[in-house]
């Protein structure tokens, strides 16, 4: 392997991330460290003991070589403020659940073992070591709280930035800037990224050098180029319309009122929904109804089984002849298993639907609950079918979410299509806060919102009723002025992120686990598969090296695969855990991946429960928690701060 000196004493090593090496003599500290292979090369340069680690963030490819430091009893450091991802990973991955995912920090790209640090760094540290001084610079953006390093040296400062950037005016992938599932959008990183550069830059640093990309030798221009790039975002997204709230209860009523105050109740005498709720009643004629979803919640999202049985006795309504989802959000399904097991009502559901339903554990998107839901009747994309004197018809609707069904249909002598979540309030000229990564939705032609965009204009509908807000009038003008505004997603992402395709930036699982997490006992054999998004026009490779534990085996230890263009391939695999293993643990299984021939690191992830029982704050919302889902929500965000404190 070869070493790349930058200037004298400083030194680059490729691994799956930029390792850095700070000299002298024969002693050395590192930044960052990555598989930890550079330790099998630093005689090649001279270095024959290292005093320190330090770690700019707590991301798993940064720091998955770790194991081996701690047996070479090499020092560790890292940020004061994610120290606890350090010393209590462990913690963290029976903490931090994978259901009703709202806060988005910390990420799951964390070290599945603890690493013990002997320094945790505050902003503003100073640490003198040798001949060298470091400076410690908090520069959050990339995480909630990494930091950069400024090593003073002859040449002048040298700023070791982490992947707060990437060479070219880029950064690494746009989903880390996404700090919250709403009013966010990537909103949060981006101006956090912006104010570490304002303080960092204040220090004038001659040099930038990341986690990943190129050494950058103008920083100036480089955060110039990238400010300029967050700005199209920016404005693409519609950032500038995001009003900052409190997550309270007062708060989240005022909007509910402030809904119900605007909405004409006359427009659709048939139809029945409430304030920020995701439930529509469309009522038959023969005291009958059917539900657009259901999420079980009687306070914010509207309603509760008892508030929907009152209604419906209001309407003399005598049987819901089936529930529809247009997604599988929480907010949306919540309550769908509680009609389904003790009222018998039937669930209709899109084909590409149908999985993440009777199968919710095998995922890890945004806002999942764990309970199954079995499907009656699958609806094929373009389908039509009729009940009472409605004839629908059900497509693909994948804005907000690949998993996502759009309804379209005539009621009160109108035409009306149910967008669900996948189109925001545009109309309002709200924030395009629905494009959260961790909810995989694409971008690109015929796929994502410009497919939704394209039904759409196809149907031309008179109205389209949108999820928590109720019915928008719409034209042609307005649906082709939607389509023309979304179109630019895909270019400004792919000109933002250091990836192949933008999408690969854009969604976090593109290489993952299915079933994520998989309960078994000691001495079982579990069964998975790596599920590969292939977004490239392009045949593609991917070597897959699984990192087991000592004495687990698989019969897929290290292997090439080829993933046909644009397309999805699962590699299935069947993992054995030991006899001996603990028989109430939880084990963290990670991957090494190559793609097209680059180290990528650790990047999948699979959670194995070999006896460990998770405490009940995680698992999912259900009716039955004993409060509503809104508070549920809260306290999932005051939960994952912990991890920061």
């Amino acid at each position: 392997m070869e070493f790349t000196q930058l200037v004298e004493n400083v030194f680059l090593f490729k691994d799956y991330v930029n390792v850095y090496v700070v000299k002298d003599a024969d002693r050395a500290i590192l930044i960052d460290f990555g598989s930890g292979k550079i330790l099998n090369y630093l005689s090649e340069i001279g270095v024959h003991e290292v005093d320190y680690i330090f770690h700019t963030h707590y991301h798993r490819d940064q720091c998955f070589g770790d194991s081996i430091a701690v047996q070479k009893k090499i020092k560790i450091a890292a940020p004061h403020s994610e120290r606890k991802l350090f010393t209590k990973a462990e913690d963290f991955w029976k903490t931090k659940s994978y259901y009703d995912i709202y806060s988005l920090k910390p990420t799951y790209f964390v070290s599945p073992f603890n690493i013990p640090l002997e320094r945790a760094f505050k902003n503003e540290d100073e640490f003198e070591w040798s001949p060298y001084k470091f400076k410690i610079i908090d520069t959050r953006g990339h995480t909630a709280r990494s930091v950069s390093y400024l090593l003073e040296h002859e040449t002048g400062k040298i700023a070791f930035t982490g992947d707060l950037i990437h060479s070219g005016g880029k950064v690494i992938n746009y989903y880390d800037l996404e700090y919250s599932y709403m009013g966010d959008g990537g909103n949060f990183g981006i101006n956090f990224t912006l104010n570490s550069f304002e303080k960092l830059l204040k220090f004038n640093p001659v040099v930038l050098l990341p986690s990943h990309g190129d050494i950058i030798k103008d920083p100036s221009k480089e955060v110039e180029i990238l400010k300029e790039k967050f700005n199209r975002v920016s404005k693409a997204f519609r950032h500038d319309k995001i009003v900052p709230t409190s997550m309270d209860h007062e708060n989240a009523m005022d909007l509910v009122n402030q809904i119900e105050e605007n909405e004409d109740k006359t427009l659709f005498p048939h139809l029945i929904r409430k304030g920020f709720g995701t439930t529509f009643i469309l009522l038959g004629n023969n005291n009958n109804c059917i539900l657009l979803d259901f999420p079980g919640d009687g306070y914010f999202f509207a309603y509760s089984y008892e508030q929907l049985a009152k209604i419906l006795k209001e309407k003399e309504v005598e049987t819901i002849d089936f529930v529809i989802p247009t997604h599988y959000h929480d907010d949306h399904i919540g309550g769908i298993p509680l009609l389904q097991q003790e009222h018998k009502i039937p669930v209709y559901a899109l084909e590409n639907m149908v999985d993440v339903l009777e199968n919710p554990t095998h995922y890890r998107i945004g806002c999942l609950i764990d309970t199954p839901i079995k499907v009656d009747r699958v609806l094929r994309d373009g389908e039509k079918f009729t009940w009472d004197e409605y004839e629908f018809q059900v497509f693909h609707f994948p804005g907000q979410t690949e998993y996502h069904m759009g309804l379209f249909t005539t009621i009160d002598g109108k035409s009306v299509f149910f967008t669900g979540d996948s189109i925001p309030p545009f109309i309002l000229n709200a924030p395009e806060t629905n494009n959260n990564c961790i909810n995989f939705c694409q971008l690109g032609e015929d796929v994502g919102s410009v497919k939704c965009a394209d039904i759409l204009l196809d149907c031309n509908p008179d109205y389209i009723a949108i999820s928590h807000y109720g019915f928008f009038k719409v034209d042609k003008e307005i649906l082709q002025s939607y389509r023309d505004h979304v179109s630019q997603y895909e270019s400004i992402i792919a000109d933002l992120v250091a990836q192949e395709n933008p999408n690969m930036g854009f969604d976090p699982n593109w290489i993952s686990f299915k079933p994520v997490r998989i309960i078994s006992k000691p001495g079982g054999t579990c069964k998975t598969s790596l599920v590969v998004k292939n977004f490239l026009e392009k045949e593609s490779s991917i070597e897959v090296e699984l990192n087991l534990p000592d004495n687990w085996t698989s019969d897929v230890k290290k292997d090439m695969f080829t993933v046909k263009p644009k397309s999805v391939k699962e590699i299935p695999m069947a993992i054995k855990i030991p006899e001996t293993e603990n028989p109430k643990g939880r084990t963290i299984i990670t991957a090494n991946i190559q793609w097209n021939g680059k180290d990528i690191g650790p990047f999948p992830d699979l959670m194995v429960d070999h006896g460990f029982i998770p405490s009940d704050t995680w698992t999912a919302w259900t009716p039955y928690k004993g409060t509503d889902l809104l508070q549920w929500i809260i306290n999932y965000y005051v939960r994952d701060l912990q991890f920061f404190t």
